[in-house]
């Protein structure tokens, strides 16, 4: 089941990344965006903040330039970045599906310590132009949002 697309109803997290399941992934690792309804959008990777500009028109959408930190990272969470970035670079095809409860595959959220739960409500797919899916769901949080306060570390002055 499709239906339409509410890029701002909630920030969202990806459970794979141009085909390729992300399975348990750290979280402050797992890539995830957040639209705003000024058409900012801005997110992680899974290793560096990044922050753009996006329009969603006829069912495409589009993202303007892509800033981000540059940090390193393990290779395997450097490739999914850059597979990330590279989805972000293109016009993207976008629909919404309805995720079937006690589903597994796409429907299905990992907690980055290998525990699978089912999600109950939207997947947000995000389609390359060469046809390669990546699947986003809704969080209650995104890890590391830009503008979140840190939090010292324990022990440090204030």
């Amino acid at each position: 089941m499709t239906g339409a697309v509410h890029l701002t109803a909630a920030p969202w997290q990806f459970v794979d990344v141009a085909g390729e399941p992300l399975g348990a992934v750290p979280e402050r690792s797992r890539p995830a965006l957040t639209f705003e309804s000024d058409g900012q959008v801005y997110g992680t990777g899974g290793v560096n903040r990044l922050r753009s500009t996006y329009r969603l028109e006829d069912g495409v959408l589009r993202f303007g330039t892509v800033v981000s930190t540059r940090m390193a990272g393990t290779p395997e969470h450097t490739q999914r970045e850059e597979a990330v970035l590279a989805l972000l670079a293109g016009d993207v095809r976008v629909r919404a599906e309805h995720a079937a409860a006690g589903g597994a595959g796409p429907a299905a959220a990992h907690d980055g310590v290998g525990n699978t739960a089912a999600v109950e409500g939207v997947v947000l797919v995000l389609s390359d132009p060469q046809g390669r899916e990546s699947r986003l769901v809704p969080v209650t949080r995104v890890p590391d949002a830009p503008h979140a306060p840190a939090e010292p570390e324990p022990g440090a002055p204030r």
